[in-house]
């Protein structure tokens, strides 16, 4: 027991003594990638790291020397690379659709006692009416369209310290593109020091920015074009502003022509959004539609497999205004919005093969899916068994992202319920099993996750 003890008290003492500003790290190398390595990360460059071993001993690593994954995420720690969720600027916030139509994303920060809803949007709290609001959906957000160009800094400058000249380029570049010039300016400075090397590909970019800064009418026509892209989603506004700086300073077309490349990008990536909402809108309208008809099962799943993808392509389409070609060019996109969801509910058995489904008889209980879909004649749980067999069985308009199953309420997911008998039966006990009549065997419910 004391070697144990020895080595723990050892090790306590080695931990205090580092300073706290050292990270405790474990990584893998690719020569020996069964035995990871443990140490206090003194210090890092763009190429190589250094750790302090617990027995003292100092060494230097080259980042291609680990495991692939351990290299990104200890980079990735240390703030030398982003994650994908960083790099596209996502962050957790709030989509809220109106009465009228459409909808925002932002920050709900709060709904006060009169249901307005307050939300954050590009630094500025804005409230909203809460009789307008019909519906707050969490959503993945661009930090640019909820936080100021200062606090968007100030975030990043919390969440890693730049020491190398990448790290200072690329603060450099992410301030340029939100509007907050000082700060832009003082990193591709920075850069330039630490790697005098980048100096011809940094210096034409530094002097761009120096020259709008020194033109603050120009600076203030960026800032208005920016804002009405980020905050008002009025691109056509924005390129109107852009296009009229390259007007007026023709010596800058470089610098322009990015920042048109960035404005026509956030509107892809806005129409995409609003595809995939309005696509949803539809397909959920013409399904609570559909459900208030009186149809056999199979005449639905007919419906939905042969009449419904055309009616919600065709509707889509016309709500949007868009082309074949764009109508084909965002429905192969990735959306970023919160999966829908849809059950079939206690019509799991009709799609689950594990189900006793046919003709009953007076020894085996089964499940009968027309009988069932004409008894079962709620409008929501009918709309919910279309949509959930929609999104599985039409791959050209959604994606299943998950398939959850649950336990059935009545049996507990077991497939059967238990019943007693007052006379004994055959075997001389008085319990038996009967197939749970809700699910048919089929144990669970079948819930389908989609975009």
């Amino acid at each position: 027991m004391e070697t144990p003890m020895r080595a723990l008290t050892l090790l306590l003492i080695l931990a205090a003594a580092v300073p706290a500003e050292r990270q405790l790290i474990t990584f893998r190398l690719r020569s020996d990638p069964r035995a990871p390595v443990r140490g206090w990360l003194e210090s890092f460059t763009e190429d190589t790291f250094t750790y302090r071993a617990f027995g003292g001993r100092k060494a230097r690593v080259r980042w291609d020397a680990l495991v692939k994954e351990d290299s990104h995420a200890l980079r990735r720690k240390v703030g030398l690379e982003l994650s994908e969720r960083e790099k596209k600027g996502l962050i957790a916030g709030h989509r809220l659709y109106f009465k009228a139509g459409g909808s925002i994303d932002g920050l709900l920060v709060r709904v006060d006692a009169g249901k307005r809803h307050w939300v954050k949007r590009f630094g500025a709290l804005i409230p909203y009416p809460g009789d307008q609001v019909v519906k707050v959906e969490d959503v993945e957000v661009k930090d640019n369209d909820v936080f100021s160009p200062d606090e968007l800094y100030r975030r990043r400058l919390e969440r890693t310290t730049p020491q190398t000249a990448r790290q200072h380029r690329e603060f450099a570049t992410h301030m340029e593109r939100v509007g907050n010039f000082e700060k832009a300016r003082e990193h591709y400075r920075k850069a330039m020091i630490i790697r005098p090397a980048w100096t011809d590909d940094i210096a034409p970019r530094l002097k761009d920015l120096e020259a709008l800064m020194a033109d603050k009418e120009a600076a203030e026509l960026v800032r208005a074009a920016r804002k009405s892209a980020n905050l008002d989603k009025n691109f056509k506004r924005a390129r109107e502003k852009i296009e009229q700086f390259l007007r007026d300073h023709p010596g800058r077309k470089r610098q322009g022509l990015a920042m048109l490349d960035d404005i026509d990008r956030q509107q892809h990536e806005e129409r995409s959004r609003r595809f995939f909402a309005v696509k949803h809108e539809e397909f959920d309208r013409l399904v609570d539609k559909y459900v208030l008809r009186k149809e056999t099962l199979r005449a639905a799943q007919n419906w939905v497999r042969v009449d419904l993808p055309g009616m919600v392509k065709k509707k889509t389409i016309k709500r949007l205004g868009l082309s074949e070609d764009e109508w084909a060019e965002f429905k192969e996109a990735e959306s970023r919005a919160t999966p829908h969801r849809a059950s079939y509910g206690a019509g799991s058995f009709t799609v689950n093969r594990r189900a006793k489904v046919g003709k009953s008889s007076s020894k085996v209980v089964r499940g009968d899916p027309g009988v069932w879909w004409e008894t079962n004649r709620n409008p929501g749980s009918r709309a919910s068994y279309l949509k959930a067999y929609a999104a599985e069985k039409l791959p050209q308009l959604f994606t299943v992202v998950s398939v959850r199953h649950t336990d059935c309420p009545m049996c507990g997911g077991r497939g059967f319920t238990k019943h007693s008998s007052i006379n004994p039966l055959a075997n001389g006990k008085h319990e038996f099993r009967v197939v749970c009549r809700r699910c048919y065997g089929a144990k669970h419910d079948r819930g389908v996750a989609y975009k």
